[in-house]
């Protein structure tokens, strides 16, 4: 329990600051522009989202929390002491929070790995606290009030609080003021503020390009032919920048991903050339369940095809009517690729699977792969649809074209239920090159979660849980999850 109170006493300090109307420009001119990474969190908007009440110098705790975590009488009562302590701490309740990290994080260059700021309105009452809550002793050095706690460097000055870990405490002064002294604010980096300035909860700021020349570095050091094919997907990716929204708000948890493209991007080129236009028609062959996912990638089977780095492993391999029957596979590959899986238990053995493409001429695709790698009975013809069917696995496999859709499927129980009744799974799939869908049911209550992206680029993601129709508050989210965790766990 001790470890539950000091996590939820630590995020109280990182985010107990109230709404951020404004850009905070004393704050945000501590930001260096090439910072790594920087984190906003508005505090205000997400007490407000987990049902916290501030009232009276003091903060609430839902009773929906102390169930969740279990907590006993006497760790609620020393819970509710500490974060009374916090609200009364001389931090600044009227602005927003930030961590950074440092560009010389990326190589260990900077003695500061992260570093976070927060606004103070009192700080003798910021003193008191952190000598009462932490033992940290703040001491006049230079006109600041700086102190170390382990490795971490704490210093006070201008209304500022900042914490940096890093590299050792050595010379702690001479760190808080070089971090005080930064000559070139965020205002000058338009990516930077463009992903900070939002309405959201949380805000989260990537300098991609440089994040990604130091995980390149990093994998390279690790040789083989997995860290060359990760590698090569690093060197594909080149955004500059990326922003993550997070948002609690009408009882879902919201996350966008923005990324920032040059207009020639090669990136972008790829993405258009080996994509095709979505749509959800195959859903009917989803099966759906009280536990259900359903996964959509609309590819381009022949713009796959002529990318260099498939011509030159075909130009490696024999040209047998296998690998020519696989080839052609691919190429007759035009638009979404739909695997689903669903079972009214937590079972494998009792789910059923489905795997379903659209392709330009499924019957051939059918034929070729029946042909050399026979996953059926023989095919038959049924009206306008091929089919071939036999036991296997303790369930019902059958392989099916009709028109240009192609599917695999293998059942273990009743299929008259499909994806194509989730509206959410509808609308994400119709317009999403790739989409996912899953669902999950306990008792009478409902998760859902949504990820999509429109081109590839992009992504959004949406969650949420319901009762009887009715959307559930955050926290009563998270006593879903953990009613899940206890039927998987007992399955």
């Amino acid at each position: 329990m001790k470890y539950l109170q000091n996590l939820l006493l630590a995020m109280a300090c990182l985010v107990l600051v109230a709404s951020c109307s404004n850009v905070e420009d004393q704050i945000e001119g501590q930001i260096p522009d090439d910072a790594l990474v920087v984190v906003k969190a508005n505090a205000a908007q997400l007490i407000k989202h987990l049902g916290i009440d501030q009232r009276d110098g003091k903060m609430v705790v839902p009773q929906q929390f102390e169930q969740l975590m279990g907590l006993s009488s006497q760790d609620i009562d020393e819970l509710k002491q500490n974060l009374d302590k916090v609200a009364n701490s001389g931090i600044d309740f009227g602005h927003c929070c930030y961590i950074y990290v440092p560009n010389g994080a990326q190589n260990s260059g900077g003695d500061m790995q992260a570093v976070m700021l927060v606004p103070v309105s009192d700080e003798a009452k910021l003193k008191a606290f952190l000598a009462d809550m932490a033992q940290i002793d703040l001491k006049d050095s230079g006109g600041m009030q700086v102190g170390t706690w382990g490795e971490t460097i704490i210093g006070l000055t201008d209304g500022i609080l900042y914490v940096g870990t890093g590299n050792g405490a050595a010379n702690p002064g001479a760190q808080i003021k070089t971090l005080a002294s930064v000559s070139r604010g965020m205002s000058g980096n338009k990516a930077m503020v463009g992903a900070l300035d939002t309405g959201d909860d949380i805000n989260i700021y990537l300098n991609t390009a440089k994040l990604k020349n130091t995980v390149a570095r990093e994998v390279s050091r690790q040789g083989g032919a997995q860290t060359m094919a990760v590698g090569t997907a690093i060197d594909m990716w080149d955004a500059q920048s990326t922003a993550i929204h997070i948002n609690l708000a009408d009882n879902e948890w919201n996350m966008r991903c923005d990324n920032k493209f040059d207009n020639d991007s090669e990136y972008l080129k790829l993405v258009k050339q080996v994509t095709a236009k979505p749509d959800n028609a195959m859903l009917a062959q989803m099966p759906m369940g009280a536990n259900a996912a359903t996964l959509s990638v609309s590819l381009n089977g022949e713009g796959i095809a002529q990318l260099d780095m498939v011509k030159a492993l075909l130009a490696n391999l024999d040209d047998s009517p296998e690998v020519q029957a696989i080839v052609d596979i691919v190429k007759s590959i035009n638009g979404p690729i739909m695997l689903g899986i669903a079972s009214d238990t937590m079972n494998p053995e009792e789910a059923n699977f489905v795997l379903a493409a659209k392709c330009n001429n499924a019957a051939k695709v059918m034929s070729n792969i029946n042909q050399y790698l026979p996953l059926a009975g023989p095919m038959t013809q049924r009206g306008d649809e091929l089919v071939a069917e036999q036991q296997v696995m303790g369930g019902d496999l059958a392989m099916g074209a009709k028109g240009n859709e192609f599917y695999v499927k293998l059942t273990h129980s009743d299929m008259a239920a499909n994806m194509s009744n989730a509206g959410e799974a509808r609308t994400a799939m119709a317009g999403s090159v790739a989409a996912l869908y899953l669902s999950s049911t306990v008792g009478n209550k409902q998760m859902q979660l949504v990820i999509e992206s429109k081109d590839l680029t992009d992504a959004s993601a949406k969650l949420w849980v319901t009762e009887g129709g009715k959307k559930l508050s955050i926290l009563d989210a998270l006593a879903f999850f953990a009613e899940l965790g206890q039927n998987v766990s007992g399955r």
